[in-house]
């Protein structure tokens, strides 16, 4: 049986290639300027959907845990992100789990807010999703190895109940897994557009940049755009 998006995998390539070349002959200016870069591609969403998600399956099924496997998750995360969401109250689509992000949203609802250590975000950071049915409302499990802890106490810190209950989970090894960490996130998350005013807080060491900051306290980092003057 042939990888989900082989047929499609020439258009994605070509192109990928052709947005690579074009973005290596443009000047770079600056040290961060020349280690990132960004290339946009116009497909259709369901090839590169299929393209991505096989890319995903073939770097598994070869037990390749590179850092290459947390990038084509994050893209395969941002993809999924663009299809309908399920309604409240359906299962977790596992494959969603692998995003921090994703975990840190299902715990909208946590019932334990006012303990020290098990909060939304070192919850999501160590792993774990929230999935509340009838064994207990506060039930959280891990997107790697599917341990289920219940009944969390106001001491207990989410790492270590992790490590005592599921020793071999990969996860909690720190091995390679498609885990998709904030920064990643952020790393390949669109441009936000907002009308809220700017106040410019300083240079950068990339002329191009500038870094801002909003009324609401967020640090934005934005872009020049030189245009051709006649």
């Amino acid at each position: 049986m042939d990888l989900p998006g082989v047929e499609h995998k020439g258009e994605v390539v070509q192109g990928l290639s052709k947005q690579i070349s074009l973005a290596n002959a443009r000047t770079k200016k600056g040290i961060k300027a020349q280690k990132w870069n960004t290339v946009c591609l116009e497909l259709p969403h369901c090839y590169l959907k299929w393209v991505c998600a096989g890319l995903v399956s073939e770097l598994k099924r070869q037990n390749r845990h590179v850092p290459a496997l947390a990038i084509a998750s994050a893209v395969n995360e941002r993809l999924n992100c663009l299809l309908p969401t399920h309604s409240e109250g359906q299962p977790v689509d596992r494959t969603l789990m692998f995003s921090e992000a994703m975990r840190r949203q299902t715990f909208s609802k946590w019932p334990h807010m006012n303990y020290k250590w098990a909060l939304p975000d070192q919850m999501a950071q160590a792993g774990f999703y929230h999935q509340p049915n009838s064994s207990g409302d506060d039930r959280a499990m891990c997107f790697t190895c599917i341990v289920c802890l219940v009944c969390w106490e106001p001491t207990d810190e989410p790492w270590s109940e992790h490590e005592r209950h599921s020793p071999s989970c990969p996860f909690v090894k720190g091995e390679y897994t498609q885990n998709v960490p904030l920064s990643v996130t952020y790393a390949t998350a669109p441009a936000i557009h907002t009308d809220a005013p700017m106040e410019v807080l300083g240079t950068s060491s990339v002329p191009e940049l500038i870094p801002t900051a909003s009324s609401s306290g967020n640090i934005i980092v934005l872009e020049l755009l030189q245009t051709a003057q006649d």
